[in-house]
């Protein structure tokens, strides 16, 4: 019995609005961001402006990632089993006596074993 379990994964992007859309609202506040911090912070360092900015840029960074709702696709194939089937004779004396119906138990059970051996011989 071969057993192959082998996963392929994929990532795929399945956005909840239009990816031009996400774009849009990813570039426009970060182009503010920017022109924001690089006129305002004459209160700040230098070094705390631009930490600053690094940090609001990777907030909204995050923000459009979630907006693009990033999955991993896990495709698993289905398992295959060689499937046996067992089918038991019983050619005992008891099969040779008769039924109420008057007819030997043997007799009723040829025409089905013979339909069982054409399908499992056509396979």
């Amino acid at each position: 019995m071969n057993l192959s379990l082998a996963a392929q994964t994929s990532f795929v992007l399945d956005p909840s609005l239009p990816i031009g859309a996400v774009v849009i609202l990813g570039l426009v506040p970060a182009a503010a961001t920017v022109a924001i911090y690089s006129r305002a912070g004459s209160r700040l360092s230098r070094v705390q402006n631009g930490a600053l900015l690094v940090f609001r840029l990777l907030g909204a960074g995050l923000v459009l990632a979630l907006l693009l709702q990033p999955s991993r696709l896990e495709e698993i194939p289905p398992v295959v089993t060689d499937r046996v089937t067992v089918v038991a004779v019983d050619d005992s004396k008891s099969m040779a006596q008769k039924d109420r119906h008057s007819s030997f138990r043997c007799a009723r059970v040829r025409p089905t074993s013979r339909s069982a051996r054409r399908f499992i011989s056509a396979r």
